[in-house]
């Protein structure tokens, strides 16, 4: 039997050992804190970080990737003259160039630690909408420059997409001919499609295709749903039906949903702000939400809209002016191009240079956004429904539909055993015939 005093200084010793532990966990904890944050405050982590040179061209340097694919590929620079360097380099010791790019994206996947060494203005490339530009405060600071589908961030900007006028010089092959466009419209059957991958949103979208779904069948594909659907299945869906809802998660300023240009392939889209999408689409291409008062009159607009094959032809007026092929960007040639023009406001040294584009928090902060834009479309009746009765998941429709099967099924099956059983019942108690 072991002795209680011995046992009581084995305890003792365990704690003090877990004790020691601790504080060793907690020195590291802080010395990681304080000395190697301040380190690079100071400047010792700058010693080995490459110094500005001087170049005769200008030198555009991406920093990340773009979606693990090189960024100078997706921003165009294969259209520009051969007025700039552009380069990949994702070493954190090479701030070597006139001009740094972080697609804000994949800023997790590369080291940051020292971007206040830089000599040169940076720049956050981003295709989302505010709402959906998340970065910290500290990184925050440490950016210049904005990179979007947004005017006034830059003399620069990268749409998803955009039209491009049909030329002499185009090919047939880029854009379609009057009986491409008929064709596709007499395979239509269906009458309309979500692509969806975000599941609740800023803008409520998800609420008014629920509601919309009332009046109108509605076929959901996308991760949002119970159907998966791949690139082959999704042009397959658009080839089926007559509309579709590219619905954007959040309403801001200049924000068209890349889902938006899936119209190219011959299909009407469905958005939700008029005044936003008419900026880069001509007016009668589109149908927007906010032209409606109401999910139902949306729905009998759509309905009428199918039986008329000539009024529905007339939203693939745009195929007559414009190539049916996605558009160039150009948004390197005009970074080279805006850092030529000003080649000195870019050469300012420091982490807060007076530039004349507005500050990544300026740009945060003006987007305008505006949350629950797809409810106000909705009839009094209509938002009730939705709000207080929300919509089930998958699974709670699941267990809907089985319950209340199950119970019509118990239903019908007890009325008809009472019904045979007062037959039954007859006949036994039925009066004897006289002899």
């Amino acid at each position: 039997m072991m002795n209680p005093a011995s046992g009581r200084a084995q305890l003792i010793v365990a704690r003090r050992v877990v004790t020691g532990l601790l504080l060793f966990a907690c020195f590291v904890m802080l010395f990681r804190f304080t000395v190697t944050d301040r380190s690079g405050e100071d400047g010792e982590t700058c010693e080995n970080v490459a110094p500005k040179s001087e170049s005769v061209k200008p030198v555009i340097m991406f920093k990340t990737t773009f979606f693990g694919s090189p960024m100078t590929s997706d921003l165009g620079y294969d259209n520009c003259n051969n007025d700039c360097e552009f380069v990949n380099d994702y070493d954190p010791k090479n701030l070597n160039a006139d001009v740094l790019v972080y697609h804000h994206r994949n800023i997790p996947d590369v080291s940051t630690d020292t971007l206040h060494c830089r000599q040169t203005p940076t720049v956050l490339f981003t295709m989302e909408s505010p709402v959906n530009t998340e970065i910290s405060d500290n990184l925050l600071n440490q950016f210049d420059y904005v990179l979007s589908y947004r005017n006034g961030t830059l003399n620069s900007k990268r749409p998803y997409d955009r039209f491009v006028n049909i030329s002499p010089s185009s090919h047939k092959d880029t854009y379609y001919n009057v009986s491409e466009v008929r064709e596709a419209i007499l395979a239509k059957k269906k009458p309309l499609l979500v692509l969806v991958s975000h599941c609740s949103t800023p803008s409520k979208r998800e609420v008014y295709i629920e509601a919309l779904s009332q009046y109108i069948p509605v076929t959901v594909l996308g991760s949002c749903s119970d159907s998966p659907c791949d690139e082959e299945c999704q042009r397959q869906a658009i080839r089926d039906h007559y509309f579709h809802l590219s619905f954007e998660n959040s309403i801001c300023e200049d924000y068209v949903t890349e889902k938006f240009w899936r119209m190219k392939e011959l299909i009407v889209p469905v958005v939700l702000s008029r005044q936003i999408v008419a900026q880069v689409a001509p007016g009668d291409s589109f149908i927007a939400v906010d032209d409606f008062s109401s999910a139902a009159e949306l729905a009998v607009f759509l309905y009428r809209l199918m039986e008329d094959e000539r009024r529905y032809e007339g939203y693939f007026n745009w195929t007559k002016s414009y190539l049916k092929t996605t558009a160039p960007t150009t948004a390197a040639c005009e970074l080279c191009t805006s850092i030529l023009s000003n080649r000195a406001a870019f050469a300012h040294p420091g982490p807060h240079p007076q530039f004349t584009a507005p500050a990544v928090e300026s740009w945060l902060n003006s987007g305008h956004c505006q949350d629950n834009f797809a409810l106000r479309y909705l009839s009094h009746d209509e938002y009730n429904v939705i709000t207080i009765f929300p919509p089930l998941t998958s699974f709670g429709r699941k267990i809907a539909y089985t319950f209340g099967f199950s119970a019509t099924f118990m239903f019908v099956s007890f009325f008809i055993m009472l019904i045979v059983r007062r037959i039954a019942l007859r006949t036994t108690h039925s009066p004897i015939p006289k002899l």
